[in-house]
C-alpha cells in the first residue's frame, strides 16, 4: 500500500505544470486624487463599464459604437484622459478590452 501512495505522489509531482503566473499592475485613484498642471491640459472623458456595454455621456453603448461616437466627436484624442469606472459585475477582460479599442481610435 506504502509503495502504491509513493508511485503515485511521485507520478503527481512529476506530471504537474508549475506555471508561473504574471501579475497586472494596476494603479487606482483615491477619492481626492490631485490633478497635475500637465493634466489639466488634457481633455478628460469618463466612461463607465457594466457587463457588457460602455456609458459614454449618459447613452450606453457597444464598444465598437464607442470608437464610431469618440470618432464622431470634436475633441482631440491624443489628448484626452480617459477615466474608467467599473461596476462590481464587470468581468475584467471587458475591461481590458476597452483599453486597445480607445487607443485605436486615437491612431
Amino acid at each position: 500500500m506504502i509503495d502504491v501512495l509513493c508511485c503515485l505522489l511521485i507520478f503527481f509531482m512529476l506530471s504537474t505544470q508549475f506555471v508561473r503566473w504574471g501579475a497586472l499592475e494596476i494603479q487606482v485613484a483615491g477619492r481626492a486624487t490631485s490633478v497635475n498642471t500637465q493634466d489639466k491640459k488634457l481633455t478628460s472623458i469618463k466612461l463607465y463599464l457594466s457587463i457588457d456595454k460602455v456609458q459614454f455621456h449618459k447613452k450606453e453603448l457597444t464598444l465598437a459604437k464607442l470608437t464610431q461616437k469618440l470618432k464622431a466627436s470634436k475633441v482631440n484624442l491624443n489628448k484626452l484622459d480617459v477615466r474608467l469606472f467599473v461596476s462590481k459585475k464587470t468581468q475584467l477582460q471587458f475591461a481590458v478590452d476597452v483599453v486597445p479599442k480607445i487607443t485605436a481610435v486615437r491612431h
